[in-house]
């Protein structure tokens, strides 16, 4: 697992990484337990994912992956119907790259 600011990731060899979010939780007095659940699992590549940046202020993420592609994975409500919950949306930005990608 990867810290990314506050969510850590994890990648997979067939392409999906997730984002976790930490829950904890009162038992009693002095007994805390916490657990990560995934909250957001991105999916579009194919192969391994090589690399992931995150950019905070804009609230991005870019990967590239061993299929050749490199995503910029943007956060936010679907324009077209905003009652729908938040998600990551990926645009291509990389196709088909002569090597596989990495930064």
């Amino acid at each position: 697992m990867h810290s990314m600011g506050i969510e850590p990731v994890s990648v997979n060899g067939s392409g999906l990484f997730k984002i976790y979010e930490k829950s904890e939780a009162k038992l009693g007095p002095g007994n805390t337990t916490s657990s990560w659940t995934s909250i957001h699992t991105l999916s579009d590549h194919d192969k391994v994912v090589t690399s992931i940046d995150w950019a905070p202020r804009r609230n991005q993420i870019v990967t590239a992956s061993q299929d050749r592609n490199a995503y910029v994975w943007q956060y936010g409500t679907d324009p077209l119907d905003p009652s729908k919950p938040a998600t990551w949306q990926p645009t291509l930005v990389l196709l088909r790259l002569n090597r596989s990608a990495t930064f």
